[in-house]
């Protein structure tokens, strides 16, 4: 119900997209098949959130990097969650 809410909106603040993305996470556990097509969405989602805090991701052999190196802000919650649904694609 969460992703059918949040996800049809355009514009979300930073916290709706943590929400997303748990929900996210919660209804890929609960399916027997997961989507990586959602994950992969959520993915691109959370990319966009961090580029508005000036962390520049960048994938290389399927890893997560910064430019420059090593990310601004350790704190933000983005990037624990990126990292959970980079596994589980």
């Amino acid at each position: 119900k969460t992703v059918n809410l949040l996800s049809g909106r355009t514009c979300m603040p930073p916290r709706s997209v943590l929400t997303l993305a748990r929900a996210t996470l919660l209804l890929s556990d609960l399916k027997k098949e997961q989507s990586t097509t959602l994950l992969r969405l959520t993915q691109k989602l959370l990319e966009k959130k961090l580029c508005l805090f000036d962390e520049n991701i960048i994938w290389l052999d399927g890893n997560l990097s910064f430019s420059p190196p090593g990310p601004r802000n350790i704190y933000l919650p983005y990037l624990d969650m990126l990292n959970k649904i980079t596994v589980r694609i």
